[in-house]
């Protein structure tokens, strides 16, 4: 027995980029969603963004900032609107993601949470597509080790077409994650200390310290174009990915796992600091050393420059990470 639609919420993101947004939100409401169980949480878009969403989704919950935020803080604000509004259960969804139409992702994945009371978050198999239109995976879920912090994903790049034995990881892609309501609560919501990206492996690992688990449900599947916001050798990619991952050290590592985590870390930003130098990229090249530099003055939450973030309107104020009460 299917879940109603009505106990369930889905957060999008969106910031500069109304088109894509607008295909997400297509493809949600084509697969039998709601627009009114949609919420947009507009990141500090310098264009008309909001505007043109307003007018073209008249039903959807929209929620606007005047400065971008980071992810982790905008997730909590649709989240406690989500909340606010009855949701039992949530789902992220990035706004370059989409789900062929008629197919029924959301709620197999809401199903799957209802099912299992010891599963705090689900995600569906993320796939892209490549130059011959096949569709190859790009998260089957993620194992991670505080021994070496850098996520490895199962089956990355393998064709999506095949049957396979997946394992248990350790945490699942933010690009879509369904997670319930009590779960989201207990684990505090996601921590705004990430701009951008570790805030899922956080999750993760929170998760698991308030008893849940997570749980990859590949029977269904979400397309995700990659990295459409940054780049992926972009100089805030790399300044926010390896400070993010200096983050997750610093509040999840035991001191035993110090020297190979360091080690690993350090290799990591002179490869990347190399590569983009050999490339002539000299803003990517400093990336890597900004990004120790702010991890150790404890600039943390915002983007180089925006570490101050202005107050949110009242009735959005958090308890912690932006989560009401149950």
């Amino acid at each position: 027995m299917r879940v109603p639609p009505s106990e369930a919420a889905v957060v999008i993101l969106n910031w500069n980029g109304a088109g894509e947004t607008a295909n997400a939100l297509d493809s949600l409401i084509s697969s039998g969603l709601p627009a009114s169980r949609l919420i947009v949480v507009d990141n500090g878009s310098s264009g008309d963004d909001v505007r043109m969403l307003r007018a073209r989704y008249p039903t959807i919950k929209m929620i606007s900032m005047r400065n971008n935020h980071g992810f982790a803080r905008a997730v909590n604000i649709g989240a406690a609107a989500a909340l606010r509004d009855g949701a039992r259960y949530i789902v992220l969804f990035n706004n370059d993601a989409w789900i062929e139409p008629g197919v029924a992702v959301i709620p197999t994945l809401i199903d799957a949470l209802a099912a299992d009371p010891t599963l705090g978050a689900v995600g569906p198999l993320i796939v892209e597509t490549d130059g011959d239109g096949a569709a190859r995976i790009q998260s089957a879920g993620y194992r991670y080790s505080l021994f070496f912090p850098i996520a490895r994903g199962q089956f990355a790049g393998a064709r999506a077409d095949g049957e396979r034995r997946y394992r248990a990881v350790t945490c699942l892609s933010g690009s879509c994650l369904a997670v319930s309501a009590e779960a989201f609560r207990r684990a505090g919501g996601l921590d705004e200390d990430f701009f951008l990206y570790g805030d899922d492996v956080d999750f993760a690992l929170r998760l698991r310290k308030a008893g849940y688990a997570e749980r990859l449900v590949p029977q269904v599947r979400v397309f995700h174009r990659r990295a459409a916001s940054n780049g992926i050798a972009s100089s805030r990619h790399i300044y926010t990915g390896l400070r993010s991952t200096l983050i997750l050290v610093k509040k999840h590592a035991r001191w035993y796992h110090l020297p190979s985590a360091t080690l690993t870390l350090i290799a990591a930003a002179i490869a990347l600091t190399a590569l983009n130098a050999r490339a002539g990229r000299l803003d990517g090249a400093g990336a890597s050393l900004r990004a120790f530099r702010d991890f150790l003055a404890g600039r943390w939450g915002g983007y180089e420059g925006s570490w101050a973030p202005e107050p949110l309107f009242s009735e959005l104020e958090p308890l912690r990470f932006g989560i009401p009460a149950a």
